[in-house]
């Protein structure tokens, strides 16, 4: 029974490779979306891991500036203190749970295991 319509806009190139496939596994591209609708909402994440390689930030020109830096960092290059500038509170982010502490870590991390050739899957359920 459908009770909800959506409407989805593709790339002519990503519509065409998706119809191809899902004609080669006998399922119509209605019925394809339909699934991962039904197992993202069972399961409240998307059912497959994005890779790092999937996302810009970690193509290699990005990679080894981030490289670069922290090499400077830990060389003590490029590294100054400054005072703290003051921001209003209407401008600020700390009560946003993005800018907590506890991301920041890991995010640092991240981009510190990233530079290393060592990228972690963090909290990802298997498939």
């Amino acid at each position: 029974m459908i009770d909800k319509e959506y409407r989805i806009l593709l790339e002519k190139d990503v519509f065409d490779k998706m119809e191809e496939a899902c004609s080669d596994m006998g399922i119509p591209m209605e019925d394809a979306f339909a699934m991962f609708a039904r197992k993202v909402g069972r399961e409240k994440r998307i059912p497959f891991r994005i890779l790092p390689e999937d996302d810009p930030f970690f193509c290699e020109e990005n990679m080894e500036s981030l490289r670069q830096a922290i090499a400077d960092i830990e060389e003590g290059i490029n590294v100054h203190e400054h005072e703290l500038i003051a921001v209003d509170d209407d401008e600020s982010d700390s009560e946003d749970p993005f800018y907590s502490e506890e991301n920041m870590v890991v995010l640092l991390q991240s981009i510190k295991d990233a530079n290393e050739g060592k990228l972690k899957e963090r909290d990802l359920p298997e498939d």
